[in-house]
């Protein structure tokens, strides 16, 4: 949504700006304050039916730690949309850069290619990735802190087991309150920078 609207927004708030109707820092906190109950909403109602709908456990910390890592990975989302929003004109170059970026993090998820399948010399990328750090959340939200053995309709069932499940997929290890601090540190950063090429981009006007 940022992505269409800051560009918009950014030759009106030029004037008013300009014309001290306000100052940057209360515009920005403003339009973070006003996004953010819709953001949440948005993602607790979704991820709400996704839970739901995939017939996970209805245990109050499994439900809360999923829609937690959610939140705050759309939030995050968001915080590098409002940044290229920022820095780039025209909401074709905004929506290809951003789609670029998030595919390049998705690649280093988890998911598509396993750590121990990808060459030690660029593994630190999974480490900076948050869509990692997202995909490992949510897989521990559900899978892990010693949920019981999953039913199978079949005698033989490999991933019956959600150790042994996370484990085939490098992501043994419970990192969850890492991961959800590690996310929110990088929406932190994001904002933050936002904000610095907003002035900038304002004071070189």
């Amino acid at each position: 949504m940022l992505i269409s609207l800051v560009p918009l927004e950014l030759s009106v708030m030029r004037k008013e700006y300009f014309n001290r109707w306000y100052s940057l820092s209360s515009y920005y906190i403003s339009v973070t304050l006003v996004d953010l109950p819709v953001q949440i909403f948005c993602t607790f109602l979704f991820c709400s039916l996704i839970y739901l709908l995939s017939g996970q456990p209805l245990i109050l910390f499994r439900i809360s730690m999923f829609l937690l890592i959610f939140i705050v990975t759309g939030l995050m989302s968001q915080a590098i949309g409002m940044l290229v929003s920022t820095l780039c004109k025209g909401f074709v170059i905004n929506t290809v850069i951003v789609a670029l970026i998030l595919m390049f993090w998705t690649t280093y998820a988890g998911g598509m290619i396993r750590i121990s399948d990808t060459p030690k010399i660029y593994r630190w990328l999974y480490d900076i990735s948050f869509m990692k750090h997202s995909v490992q959340g949510v897989l521990h939200a559900v899978y892990g802190y010693d949920r019981s053995v999953l039913p199978c309709p079949v005698m033989f069932c490999p991933f019956g087991s959600p150790k042994v499940m996370l484990k085939t997929i490098d992501m043994g290890e419970n990192l969850y309150w890492i991961n959800v601090s590690f996310i929110t540190s990088i929406y932190v950063v994001l904002k933050v920078c936002a904000f610095i090429a907003l002035k900038y981009k304002l004071s070189s006007i």
